[in-house]
């Protein structure tokens, strides 16, 4: 009985390890996610500004994939569709032939 007690309490601290291990490489992974995706938000919208195209549609989207997978929140999932909205309008500028994608 007191060998199944020890090999218990020696395999608690490895188990723990193990789960702690699991939820900071989950948080780290939405954290650089987080990042990831509002600086490529913010370079297309610099883009933009210089009168360039965006270009950063599909990795926005790719990396917001990563994000939910790893339990992210609303509030990049805002980000994203306001993006999206964005992204739109220029396309609807451009389709009609404005100079200026500036919105």
């Amino acid at each position: 009985m007191n060998d199944v007690l020890l090999a218990f309490i020696a395999i608690i601290p490895t188990t723990t390890t193990l789960i702690v291990g699991a939820l900071q490489d989950r948080a780290g992974k939405r954290r650089s996610s987080r990042n990831a995706i509002t600086g490529l938000i913010i370079e297309d919208h610099v883009r933009v500004a210089e009168g360039k195209a965006p270009e950063n549609e599909q990795a926005i989207h790719e990396e917001f994939d990563i994000y939910k997978k790893a339990g992210g929140n609303s509030y990049i999932q805002g980000k994203v569709e306001n993006y999206d909205r964005w992204h739109s309008q220029l396309k609807v500028i451009k389709k009609e032939g404005a100079k200026d994608a500036k919105i």
